[in-house]
């Protein structure tokens, strides 16, 4: 809530020590809380692109597999290499 300078000659001393104090452990707070939350998000983040990359990675290996498995023995073969 914003107040303009003329209200703050109306109120007494107290008041106003009381509302900067309490601004000021927010303040405090927030700059507290700031590394733990950046921190975490990095971690998320670099989980993310370690899964992604995983992912990626098993994908293209099922795809070399598949591509021997189909050289190894093609369509209408089988296992011994013998067509139908």
């Amino acid at each position: 809530q914003g107040l303009d300078f003329a209200r703050h000659d109306q109120l007494q001393t107290g008041q106003l020590v009381s509302r900067t104090n309490s601004d000021l452990v927010l303040i405090r707070s927030l700059l507290t809380q700031l590394p733990l939350v950046l921190a975490n998000v990095l971690q998320f983040l670099l989980a993310v692109v370690i899964m992604v990359v995983l992912f990626l990675l098993a994908r293209r290996r099922a795809d070399e597999f598949a591509a021997r498995a189909e050289a190894a023995y093609p369509p209408g073969a089988d296992r011994n290499g013998l067509t139908h």
